[in-house]
């Protein structure tokens, strides 16, 4: 029988090339960390509620926006303090020389008010205490509307806060796209993987995310304290003493101080107009003025779920976490495109 040869199998095997060196566990370490990127990024998203925070978010700046304006708040002030100013007249002046028409004695003056006019009487009692809590919100919100104007340009003053999270998911799925991507095709992946990362890292710079991110923070900080139903409900009760009490005033009061003194409407209020200037303007504001603080109070009312659905959210993180995830795409993409550059310039080795 004629002997067999015997070739030992390793013998035929091919050398392996330089490249297939160099990309040999590199490449699938990168392939890895791609694809525990692109799940954090997914995961952050999740965790964090984005995908109700965003639309949340664009429900209540578009709801705050027409009272955040300084045109607006300034117009509250202005409001107020013509309340305060009608208040501290009728106590001091106008009530005193009221009951000196009716040949009233102080006690007997207040005590036909308390009767005949119990809307009034409760309201002139409450302007002391209603007039520095609205003075101390509008002043709240004109301290955030710095903040309010760059939180409410997030991402671009044209693109909705909706479409952060699903910015956010895509960079998660590209990703883990490019890290099964690198596996497979390391050369022209690395490319694609820079770009990608260097997107990620101009992008959110380029339109200042980090300070408008910061910005939202500081704002909700600062609205926490008040921004509550306690803070609605308060501000309610008190719109409906001050409604009540110009009605009543319109409706009964003033024609029975008419009739009382033997003087028709209009002499009536001519003779408020001289001698009780800031109570006539007051009065005469009353509704414009009630009708605004109104507005104010149910966009707080209709947009306090979507605030309590923001509030446990920090924004800024995760700026910097999708910054910081730029970053690793960039340097994992670039050192493959630098072993691709050294290993494709220098000769395979067999």
């Amino acid at each position: 029988m004629a002997a067999t040869p015997t070739v030992h199998a390793h013998l035929h095997r091919p050398a392996i090339s330089r490249q297939e060196l160099a990309f040999g566990w590199p490449h699938r370490v990168a392939a890895g960390l791609l694809v525990l990127l692109g799940a954090g990024f997914v995961t952050v998203t999740l965790a964090a509620n984005l995908v109700n925070v965003g639309p949340a978010f664009d429900r209540l700046t578009d709801d705050f926006r027409p009272i955040m304006t300084q045109q607006a708040l300034r117009t509250d002030q202005q409001d107020i303090d013509t309340l305060a100013a009608a208040g501290s007249e009728i106590q001091t002046e106008m009530l005193p020389a009221l009951a000196q028409q009716l040949g009233m004695s102080a006690d007997e003056f207040s005590t036909m008010m308390a009767e005949q006019y119990p809307d009034v009487t409760a309201g002139l009692a409450a302007v002391p205490q209603i007039t520095p809590s609205f003075t101390s919100l509008v002043a709240t919100l004109d301290e955030q509307r710095p903040y309010f104007a760059d939180a409410d340009a997030i991402p671009t003053e044209s693109v909705p806060a909706t479409s952060v999270p699903w910015s956010l998911l895509t960079v998660g799925v590209l990703a883990a796209g490019l890290g099964v991507w690198v596996w497979y095709r390391p050369r022209g992946s690395a490319v694609a993987a820079t770009v990608v990362g260097a997107l990620l890292i101009a992008a959110p710079l380029a339109l200042g995310m980090p300070d408008k991110a910061a910005s939202a923070d500081t704002m909700n900080e600062n609205l926490d304290p008040v921004y509550n139903q306690e803070l609605i409900t308060q501000a309610s009760g008190s719109l409906a003493t001050l409604s009540a009490m110009g009605t009543e005033m319109q409706q009964s009061m003033m024609p029975d101080l008419a009739a009382r003194l033997q003087m028709s409407p209009e002499e009536l209020n001519t003779f408020f107009a001289q001698n009780f200037p800031a109570t006539t303007a007051a009065l005469a504001a009353l509704p414009d003025s009630l009708g605004r603080f109104q507005d104010m109070v149910a966009r707080f009312d209709s947009s306090l779920d979507n605030y309590e659905t923001l509030k446990p959210v920090s924004f800024e993180p995760i700026v910097w976490f999708m910054i910081g995830g730029g970053a690793a795409l960039l340097l994992l993409g670039g050192a493959g495109v630098l072993i691709t550059w050294r290993t494709g310039s220098t000769p395979a080795t067999t």
